[in-house]
């Protein structure tokens, strides 16, 4: 596997659980989710595996990924 297929997949397994973290906050009340410790370990877990995804992608990738998005943005202004 190319180094940059197996980054890709690092990408890919941080955006699925972004959605995971998105669809189970969704409609969920602050004090709801204080008072659900399931769903705390669940948020948690998932940000964990987000945070050692991000670990293992070079500096430079994710440097070049934030350079693209803001030239992305600019040439969308008018």
């Amino acid at each position: 596997m190319s180094r940059s297929k197996h980054y890709y997949n690092y990408i890919v397994d941080i955006i699925e659980k972004i959605n995971r973290i998105k669809s189970k906050i969704k409609d969920v009340e602050f004090e709801e989710f204080i008072e659900n410790n399931d769903l705390q370990e669940i948020i948690e877990y998932n940000l964990m595996i987000i945070g050692e995804a991000i670990s293992k992608i070079p500096s430079e990738i994710l440097e070049l990924e934030k350079y693209l998005n803001i030239m992305a943005k600019n040439e969308n202004i008018d």
